[in-house]
């Protein structure tokens, strides 16, 4: 293995809260019927077309669009106020990483939110590359393949918590490695209950 690739919600970190407060809001200006906390965690890890339709299924497609559009523009701003959990340990495991591995970041979000993480991490210099699907990728494992090429990488690893993230690390040839601790259970070989326990997992990868 010479790349590991991370989605983020879910697997770096997590903004629920974010984007329930972020929904919140936008909903209560319309005096339409607030999006659950609930709806938002089962939809994380969808596509952005996919999330419009989980949100909002009674609206038309271009209410859906519109009302997206300032969901997105609010849960930015809860971003830049620091709503957002990073996972403890994301910090100490993406820097012992670095040393030996190119790592990447791929998100079905825009890039924009890959850099609010590193303004609230301080680790993009420990990344080698960062894409954001929205508006450029179809799906991750277009993505992921692209990223492959570009950095050179000969077998990736792909670290992600649904099983859409199992089918797209499938689909671009990398290894998948669920992370339990995230939105969804997924049946596969390596998993890890924790990131601190991704290290000593890609270790026995790289055995078998």
């Amino acid at each position: 293995m010479d790349m590991i690739i991370f989605d983020m919600d879910g697997t770096i970190w997590n903004t629920v809260s974010a984007t329930y407060e972020a929904a919140c809001k936008v909903m209560d200006t319309h005096g339409y019927e607030r999006i659950s906390k609930k709806v938002i965690e089962d939809n994380m890890g969808e596509s952005y077309e996919n999330v419009k339709v989980g949100y909002m299924p009674s609206f038309d497609a271009d209410t859906r669009e519109k009302i997206m559009q300032e969901i997105v523009k609010e849960i930015r701003n809860e971003l830049k106020k620091g709503n957002v959990l990073i996972y403890d340990g994301v910090s100490e495991v993406v820097k012992e990483l670095s040393k030996d591995y190119k790592l990447g970041i791929i998100t079905n979000n825009d890039t924009t939110y890959v850099e609010y993480f590193f303004d609230k991490s301080n680790l993009k210099s420990y990344f080698n590359d960062y894409l954001g699907c929205a508006g450029l990728f179809n799906t991750k494992s277009e993505a992921m393949k692209y990223m492959k090429e570009k950095n050179d990488a000969k077998n990736i690893i792909y670290v992600g918590d649904t099983d859409i993230d199992k089918k797209e690390a499938l689909d671009a040839d990398a290894t998948f490695v669920h992370a339990r601790y995230g939105f969804r259970y997924v049946d596969n070989n390596y998993y890890i209950n924790d990131i601190k326990e991704l290290p000593k997992l890609i270790e026995k990868i790289k055995c078998n």
